[in-house]
């Protein structure tokens, strides 16, 4: 490219042969690359990275810049000064000329540097080497960024390269002088993009580069597509939809509509087009909405997506600032945006309203799925821009089912080849009397999936099919593949079907608990780790219990599983199929044969009543929502339900009034409460030899203020079984021997809990590993946990809000402890000697900012932080303490945040963390220097906010030499970049820098700068 980017030749212009070292050679690389293009995979080793940037140590500033713009489109290259790309510890030559060899286009940044030096031309011959051999496809990208077109194909010029690289061949043996001259003839073959020196159409040329560089290379992050069937007319059906649909509103967007029934392939619709529109330039996102995702979360994640603003960025925004973030930025290129699974309830559209509505870039393309056209209809999109998901041909439909029956088997023989249409006929369903029909992709992945248990030859089919049964329920032409289902869940061991169901419903009972009503956000309700929660419920381990939903997904019950995030994701078919099967539609039976029942609006009564034989011998799970209007608890006969398992009884305000008493559920495992105006008293509990978990929630949500006016139910004694306890605005008040049993007890949480005079007494719980007590009534000293030789199994201590406590002394007993945090409790104004606990990682401790009797009187020390060498995370806010302990020897610690400690004075050693990565000094105003921070090559970021710190001048050089450190904060809304020495004024909210000057002559004062804007 020319000026800001015009594609030129290199040279004179001509094109070239790839000059080979032999015409064998040469014929091979042909023949290679016809056999491509006919289809035929070339065998080699995939690349870790498809693109590599090669270039001298002269050009690396820019290159670094490239980096990280071609990393924010989701391609992240082979770059020296990655450890992804060289890790330490590892030879480096080998894995720098593997990657070169391997690679799918090879950006060359040209210069006289890039050509006078050794590593630079070794990977150049490297390139050449790959595309004569192993790896014909290579492209090479030169950027002629030091030398223009001319200067480059300069025979003198290239003369003296050839001398230079003479020379080195003399000394080194990897240096093969003609094989050097032989890459650079081959470069100059290839299209490359031409830098007109002018520094102000630098950044042109940079974007210039990366969209060059996105149009030909697919992210690295994407979903994989591989099993998508009927893509390419998936494509073409789109790309026909966007040429023909005229754009309109604000910025002349394209916004288009598709719909279907659930199941057709909506999602993977978004998914796919997401990996493949690369006219887009990495600027993609799908987002699918839920009745869990609130707008936060999806604005945070286009954010995310699209802005490239960090999770840390935008976690403290609410969604006021986000919508502000999201219309204010200007987009610098077109957009796909796919709004999925919009529902045509007031929360789902007004959702769907908020992103089609924003102004994108021009050229932009916004996408919504639904399940009808008018629900599309609802948020503004015209009824002619709106079509159905494209459909499966009959011969994609029948691989689509071979994939999953025979893992991609083809037959050949009339008999087979007549089951298998048997089979695939059985999933195309009518949509109705004028549209026809239509195979459904979710039904032949369920049935493929079935009839492969019973082997992978149709013959072996066959005998199964009569088992696929219709039911008609709601609608049979909307949801035709319960009949599958059912096939499939019938099939499962009762273990495993009481898994599937109670998965479902717990995702039920959480829907209702997040419902509007509840004022109860995600974040209070805790993301219930649902497989630890499964798995203590199961009596098993975490990881038997991963293996088996690994099971049940492979079984086809299960859409996804998020290790990392402990979450389990199941598709909305299978999910309403569960919820049918627990309210006895799917299947009518007797209420004594039934399983799983979650009574709600419309379903019976019959929980009410008196089981014949007196008992529900079936029942396994019980779920009850909103008792007030459907049931009365009081009349409930507890004892007809001794085999339940899990109970959830989500709103029981105003279902029974007085005592709750729960002894008769002998076998039960879990217990959820919603919701206790009007209960008294919850006892029985003591009695249920097998009940490990138990969460409660009360029913003044958004209660605030004294907790002197605290009435909740009173909670009886707990059973030895139980390992898991979580309440929450429960406003519940215990005796002194509640915990008096509980010896296996795990994990505790307590939030607006009244303790009795006496405090907690947890000294028979003898397991606990993770206590965290918040706005507790009546606690004075720390609760009195089970100490035996010093040492306990608590790993996680938390204790924030509880105004009263003011006695700590035990902590430096609990030597196990790795987490600890202490926050805004009033009263406590000293610490004991923690140095006993070395195993500590993380340690923050923030006294009250509020005024009163006790909060002028602060935390002064930590005595004993000197030996808690371990910490990886350390946060001080609002202490009186005047200095820290000698900080050279905390050779883990990755976070330092110091805030509100305005009579510290410095920070001896802190110049000595090779690992450190944040350090936040604010409103430190005794702090007047800024330590050596040489050493501290992970830093990335540093505040000065509000402090006392002068900058002078070797304090500037040290930090622009600090090679991750971002521009580094002084005000809310400033910053400084020490190496362009530029002082930038930022958006309060977007952080996107909106006017900039230059750094004065140092020293500089920080807290000057409060006056600067």
């Amino acid at each position: 490219m020319g000026p800001g980017g015009t594609d030129m030749h290199s040279g004179d212009g001509k094109r070239r042969k790839d000059p080979g070292t032999s015409s064998g050679c040469l014929d091979a690389s042909i023949e290679d690359s016809a056999r491509l293009d006919e289809g035929c995979p070339f065998p080699r080793l995939q690349s870790k990275h498809k693109i590599f940037l090669s270039h001298s140590g002269h050009q690396k500033w820019f290159v670094e810049w490239l980096c990280e713009d071609l990393e924010r489109h989701h391609r992240f290259p082979f770059f020296d000064k990655r450890p992804s790309s060289l890790p330490k510890g590892d030879r480096f030559p080998e894995l720098i000329l593997e990657a070169a060899r391997l690679c799918e286009m090879a950006v060359v940044v040209v210069s006289e540097e890039y050509f006078m030096s050794k590593w630079p031309m070794i990977e150049l011959n490297a390139f050449a080497q790959a595309r004569l051999g192993s790896n014909p496809r290579l492209k090479i990208l030169p950027l002629f960024f030091g030398l223009s077109t001319s200067q480059f194909s300069d025979p003198s010029r290239q003369g003296r390269w050839f001398i230079e690289w003479r020379k080195w061949a003399e000394g080194d043996t990897r240096i093969k002088a003609n094989e050097f001259k032989d890459a650079v003839k081959l470069m100059q073959s290839f299209n490359g993009i031409v830098f007109n020196q002018d520094m102000s159409e630098l950044g042109v040329y940079k974007n210039n580069v990366v969209s060059s560089i996105c149009k030909t290379i697919s992210a690295d992050i994407k979903w994989d597509d591989s099993h998508v069937r009927g893509r390419s007319r998936l494509l073409e059906v789109t790309r026909e939809k966007i040429r023909n649909t005229q754009p309109s509103g604000q910025n002349n967007l394209c916004r288009l509509g598709f719909y279907g029934v659930g199941g057709l392939g909506k999602t993977t619709m978004c998914k796919t087009l997401c990996n493949e529109l690369l006219e887009f330039e990495g600027n993609v996102c799908h987002i699918e909405l839920g009745s869990n995702r609130t707008s936060d979360d999806l604005l945070k994640e286009v954010l995310q997506r699209l802005a490239g603003k960090s999770e840390e960025f935008l976690k403290p925004l609410n969604e006021g600032q986000c919508r502000n973030i999201l219309r204010s930025t200007t987009w610098k290129q077109k957009t796909f945006l796919a709004v999925d699974n919009v529902w045509d309830d007031t929360k789902s559209l007004e959702q769907a309203k908020m992103f089609v509505n924003i102004p994108f870039h021009e050229g932009s393309v916004i996408m919504v799925t639904a399940r009808a056209p008018k629900t599309l209809q609802y948020i503004g999109i015209d009824r002619s821009h709106c079509l159905e998901v494209p459909e499966l041909g009959k011969e994609d439909a029948r691989s689509l089912f071979l994939d999953h029956a025979a893992q991609g088997k083809q037959f050949v023989s009339y008999e087979d080849n007549s089951i298998i249409e048997e089979c695939v006929t059985r999933c195309y369903f009518r949509k109705s009397e004028r549209q026809g029909s239509h195979y459904l992709p979710l039904a032949l992945k369920v049935l493929g999936m079935h009839l492969s248990y019973f082997g992978s030859n149709p013959s072996e089919w066959k005998g199964n099919l009569p088992k696929v049964r219709q039911f008609s329920f709601h609608s049979s032409e909307e949801n035709p593949v319960f009949s599958i289902i059912r096939v499939n869940f019938d099939r499962l061991l009762e273990a495993d079907q009481a898994m599937f169901m109670s998965i479902a419903l717990y995702k039920r009972a959480r829907d209702t608990l997040l419902n509007p009503w509840t004022e109860l956000s995600t974040a209070e309700y805790g993301e219930r780790d649902v497989i630890r929660w499964l798995s203590v419920v199961r009596n098993e381990k975490p990881e038997d219990t991963q293996r088996k939903l690994e099971e049940l997904k492979g079984k086809g019950l299960l859409e996804d599983l998020d290790m990392e995030s402990k979450s389990v994701y199941m598709h909305d078919l299978y999910f309403e199929f569960a919820v049918m099967e627990s309210e006895g539609v799917l299947n009518p039976t007797r209420f004594n044969d039934r399983k799983w029942v979650y009574e709600s609006s419309g379903c019976s009564t019959e929980i009410e009543r008196t089981a014949s034989g007196g008992c529900w011998e079936n029942l396994l799970v019980l779920g009850v929502e909103e008792p007030s209007v459907i049931v009365c608890l009081q009349r409930v006969r507890w004892k007809c339900c001794s085999n339940v398992v899990v109970l959830m009884l989500v709103g029981v305000d105003g279902g029974m009034k007085g005592v709750l008493n729960l002894m008769e559920l002998k076998c039960l495992r879990s217990l959820d409460l919603v919701g206790f105006h009007g209960i008294d008293k919850i006892e029985g509990l003591e009695d249920l030899e097998y009940l490990t978990y138990f969460q409660c929630f009360g029913s003044d949500l958004g209660i605030h203020g004294p907790y002197s006016d605290i009435h909740g139910p009173y909670l009886g004694a707990l059973p030895a079984s139980l390992k898991v306890l979580r309440s929450r605005y429960a406003r519940i008040h215990v005796g002194s021997d509640v915990f008096a049993r509980c010896t296996n007890l795990c994990e505790l949480l307590l939030h607006k809990f009244r303790a009795d005079h006496d405090g907690l007494d947890l000294r028979n719980c003898k397991s606990l590993q993770s206590v965290e007590l918040d706005r507790i009534q009546g606690l004075h000293c720390l609760p009195r946990i089970p100490v035996s030789g010093l040492r306990t199994c608590l790993q996680s201590l938390k204790i924030s809000h509880c105004h009263t406590i003011s006695d700590v002394s035990e902590l430096g007993h609990l030597i196990g402890l790795q987490h600890l945090e202490i926050h805004r409790n009033d009263a406590l104004i000293k610490l004991p000697n923690i140095r006993t606990l070395t195993s500590l990682q993380v340690l923050s401790i923030q006294s009250n900012v509020i005024f009163g009797d006790y909060y002028f009187r602060k935390i002064a020390e930590v005595p004993g932080l000197g030996s808690l060498q371990q910490l990886r995370d350390l946060t001080f806010f609002d202490l009186d303490m005047f200095k820290l302990p000698n900080l050279s020897g905390f050779r883990q610690l990755q976070d330092l945040k110091i805030s509100s400690c305005p009579w510290l004075t410095g920070l001896e050693g802190l110049g000595d963390l090779p690992a450190l990565r944040c350090l936040l000094l604010r409103d430190c105003g005794k702090l007047s220097r800024l330590p050596d921070l040489t050493k501290s090559t992970n830093l990335e970021e540093l505040s000065l906010r509000g402090s006392g710190i002068m900058l002078y001048e070797e304090s500037i050089c040290m930090l622009a030499n600090l090679p991750l450190l971002r521009p580094v904060q002084v005000t809310p809304f400033t910053k400084v970049d020490m190496v362009k020495r530029k002082v930038l004024q930022c958006d309060l909210y977007n952080g996107t820098v909106e006017t900039e000057r230059d750094l004065e002559t140092p020293p500089i004062s920080v807290r000057g700068w409060f006056e600067f804007w």
